[in-house]
């Protein structure tokens, strides 16, 4: 298994490491930020819990899964975020 700083492969499915910017001109993923997270911009702001769901939903979309299999673990209301995508193998992961 190739060790990756943004990702780990876990029981449950494909652990996401990420850095969230709200209030971005467009939904986008972007590479790593250098520290080891990768970089998600919502348009939404982060208000209410509605980046975070920003952040759901497109993760759902650009790996095409249902919203449900995308948790946030941790980081709630930080930018910061440790998510999950449950029941996600590496290969299909590595594809999408």
């Amino acid at each position: 298994m190739t060790k990756h700083l943004w990702y780990r492969v876990v029981p449950e499915g494909i652990r996401l490491f990420v850095r969230v910017t709200p209030r971005a001109p467009k939904n986008m993923v972007l590479p790593t930020n250098g520290h080891g997270r990768l970089v998600v911009k919502v348009t939404r702001p982060a208000v209410e819990g509605e980046a975070n769901a920003a952040v759901v939903e497109y993760l759902a979309e650009v790996f095409d899964c249902a919203k449900s299999l995308v948790v946030i673990e941790s980081g709630e209301t930080s930018r910061e975020k440790k998510i999950l995508l449950r029941g996600l193998s590496e290969p299909l992961f590595i594809q999408r």
